[in-house]
């Protein structure tokens, strides 16, 4: 078993203002061996066959990932992929990352950012052990990053603890500078050949019908990831 191994390198959450897909490869695997987009871009693929992705959310999974003396419930969390996978579900929507402090309440504790520039490695860990644990049922996982809701800590959280006098406008001030970059580089560069990892969710439920704008953050967010 191989887990992915995390630097100290700093890094913090972003704020976009539309959800973006991005479909990962596979890693040292066969290109018929992930989720492709179909040719004709209605839909995906996998081994020669349309995938349609059949799951749930299941958001606490990577805290019971974590290791036991960190709080997690391994036993648990098989339980639950294996009932899933029994129910013939291929996958669930988890996620990436959350804000702290860990005082908050109503908030995934431990958070995996305690504090700006401050990880905890334990909860890296329950990462690496649900996606290694849904590749062994074949299962796959659509990874949020962040979203609006007080659990996660969510954006409201990230503009706090920069800069608490700050409003977000409707341009894309804000939601692709430089801490957002060093995020996507540092945070989905070590799982961007991972099969299990089926899609990235920039964020979750934003409300923005804009399509010029959709297309700006595509393209932002997209350069920020090198294959």
């Amino acid at each position: 078993m191989a887990f992915h191994v995390h630097t100290s390198t700093p890094r913090f959450h972003f704020v976009y203002a539309a959800a973006l897909l991005v479909v990962m490869s596979a890693l040292l695997v066969a290109a018929d061996q992930y989720v492709k987009v179909s040719n004709d871009s209605t839909g995906f693929v996998f081994d020669n066959e349309d995938f349609y992705f059949k799951g749930i959310n299941f958001w606490e999974s990577v805290w019971l990932a974590m290791p036991e003396e960190s709080g997690g419930n391994r036993t648990r969390l098989h339980c639950e992929l294996d009932t899933l996978a029994s129910m013939g579900l291929n996958g669930i929507r988890i996620l990436g990352s959350s804000l702290g402090p860990n005082s908050e309440p109503y908030r995934w504790k431990p958070a995996l950012f305690p504090e700006p520039s401050k990880q905890d490695e334990s909860v890296f860990k329950g990462l690496d052990y649900l996606l290694h644990s849904l590749k062994k049922r074949n299962m796959k996982a659509i990874v949020s990053l962040s979203d609006f809701w007080h659990d996660s800590g969510g954006f409201g959280h990230y503009i706090k603890s920069l800069d608490q006098n700050h409003l977000l406008t409707s341009g894309l001030e804000g939601k692709g500078n430089d801490s957002g970059k060093l995020f996507i580089r540092t945070h989905s560069s070590p799982y961007l050949d991972f099969a299990t990892v089926h899609l990235w969710r920039r964020m979750g439920e934003t409300g923005v019908d804009n399509t010029k704008l959709l297309k700006q953050i595509q393209s932002r967010s997209s350069n920020n990831i090198q294959r």
